[in-house]
């Protein structure tokens, strides 16, 4: 591969990058069990400074991502119909995988414990291993569609809202970006040592 000898932004999200053959180098991963996860659809493009060809489509998407968003949220501020909904669960690090949260549909289940002086309800779900585990919230001897239901709001608040609000700010950045286009001058790479490949995260 040709050495990279200048940078440029990437249209789609407007990262700097080196330039290896003239065109976005490889960037917006993360690398798992040795393969690239998730590489930026503006690598191996022109760069900002000399197009912006692509942000409409990058809009188009975006705009359709929103509108799909949206009818999620109507979806899931409905009661719920059965006693499934959506968790932030922790799941542990595995070989060569991160642990962290990630939001799951969850089935929920109650428990009920046998005590001395009476029977107590406890809200379960099904974990990610297919294990039952015990609700750390939402309390005990609770309707489980009425879970269900708080569950989604969360999802709604903490998860699909923001993402809906990040795509309005980029279609409203990259709608910014097509009018005030011009071609520019690229910049060269600040020390030539550092124009290898150009691969950067």
């Amino acid at each position: 591969m040709e050495r990279a000898t200048h940078v440029g932004s990437c249209q789609c999200c407007g990262r700097v990058q080196k330039l290896p053959g003239g065109l976005l180098s490889k960037h917006g991963y993360s690398v798992e069990w040795g393969f690239f996860q998730g590489v930026c659809v503006g690598a191996a493009t022109l760069p900002y400074e000399q197009s912006c060809d692509l942000i409409k489509g990058f809009v188009e998407s975006a705009r359709k991502g929103k509108a799909g968003i949206e009818a999620d949220i109507d979806a899931l501020l409905r009661p719920a119909t059965e006693p499934v909904g959506w968790y932030h669960e922790y799941i542990p690090r595995q070989t060569r995988v991160r642990g962290g949260y990630s939001w799951r549909r969850v089935r929920l289940l109650q428990e009920v414990v046998r005590l001395p002086h009476g029977d107590a309800t406890f809200l379960k779900y099904v974990g990610h291993d297919g294990k039952e585990e015990r609700l750390p919230y939402y309390g005990t001897e609770r309707d489980l569609l009425e879970v269900a239901t708080r569950m989604n709001a969360d999802y709604v608040e903490n998860n699909l809202r923001p993402a809906m609000r990040e795509l309005e700010r980029y279609i409203v950045w990259q709608q910014r970006r097509i009018a005030d286009w011009k071609p520019r001058e690229l910049r060269p790479v600040e020390d030539p040592k550092d124009a290898r490949d150009g691969r950067s995260g």
